[in-house]
């Protein structure tokens, strides 16, 4: 079974740890495989007594009509306003790379959530977010702590250089 792709090689992890992280998944909508949320992973798990049947397996997702009643609609992707570019990643960018990244840049400013520029936390930096610029190559993004909704471009490289995969 560790043969297996993704999750299903993850049977002999510890049940409250595995429904911990579904919890901050499906709450936080941090899909980090290191995401938790040990204080709602109980309610994972349990199903009322009158819907458990031994021919079904016996754990239940139930997804209310209005999604606003369990989790707070605060979440949301945070507002770029505006993107300037560090000393380090004005070294690091090719003139041939300028326009996808003049291209991604407006896109993040108009719309953070559009899907093809990939905007997403970096777990492997603290405060650090990635955004995609073209099927080869990424950015990573920290916000500007002085100014809300400025954020700065610090490193450059191929989605492989940037440690995604």
């Amino acid at each position: 079974m560790k043969l297996q792709p993704g999750a299903y090689a993850r049977f002999d992890e510890g049940k409250i740890e595995l429904e911990g992280e579904l919890a901050a998944n499906l709450l936080d909508l941090n899909l980090s495989q290191t995401a938790r949320r040990e204080d709602q992973a109980l309610w994972v798990g349990i199903v009322p007594e009158e819907l458990l049947r031994k021919t079904l397996c016996p754990e239940y997702f139930v997804r209310p009509s209005d999604l606003t009643i369990w989790i707070s609609p605060s979440w949301k992707l945070p507002t770029v306003s505006n993107v300037i570019e560090s000393e380090e990643f004005k070294k690091l960018i090719d003139p041939s790379w300028m326009k996808g990244w003049k291209n991604t840049k407006e896109k993040l400013i108009k719309n953070s959530a559009i899907p093809g520029i990939r905007f997403k936390r970096w777990d492997k930096k603290p405060g650090h977010w990635s955004v995609r610029i073209n099927d080869n190559f990424r950015s990573h993004l920290r916000p500007v702590s002085q100014s809300p909704g400025t954020w700065e471009a610090v490193e450059l490289g191929t989605h492989g250089d940037m440690g995604h995969g």
